[in-house]
């Protein structure tokens, strides 16, 4: 999800077939709080093209269209959430440069903890929002929820 893996595919699959969509990230923010503890906040606004579909889809159907946001949100939380673990359990890297971000904004706070950086990352709390907003189909120059690119009825 940075800005150097745009255009990422992810597929959902759920009870009625399964659906690929191309990510791009379209804003993110990162916030962090210390209370003995470290604690980030990743927020991530992305827009969803469909890419393929295996199941028959009504294009002006608004209630799929917010269900599929919901399922796309979801699985990207799934997926960081995944990520991150990996980086505190299994190769002990701030994959994020989380540290950076608070050696910035808060050199202070750093200095007291750098000396056990590894080991407060290992211990982070992290909390996820997502936003996607389902744009298209990527077939045509006509998105599937408008009449021109970019454009909703």
């Amino acid at each position: 999800l940075r800005g150097d893996k745009k255009n990422q595919l992810l597929t959902i699959t759920n009870d009625r077939g399964s659906y690929t969509v191309r990510l791009t990230p379209k804003k993110a923010s990162r916030n962090y709080s210390f209370d003995q503890q470290l604690s980030f906040q990743l927020s991530y606004q992305l827009s969803a093209e469909l890419f393929d579909i295996s199941y028959p889809f009504d294009p002006y159907d608004e209630d799929e269209k917010a269900r599929m946001e919901v399922e796309i949100e979801c699985a990207v939380k799934e997926r960081l959430s995944a990520l991150v673990g990996r980086s505190q359990n299994d190769i002990d890297l701030d994959v994020a440069s989380l540290g950076a971000t608070i050696y910035r904004s808060n050199p202070a706070l750093y200095a007291q903890i750098k000396n056990n950086y590894s080991e407060f990352y290992r211990t982070a709390e992290f909390h996820f929002e997502t936003l996607v907003t389902l744009q298209g189909t990527g077939v045509s120059s006509t998105t599937v929820f408008g009449n021109r690119k970019g454009g909703v009825k």
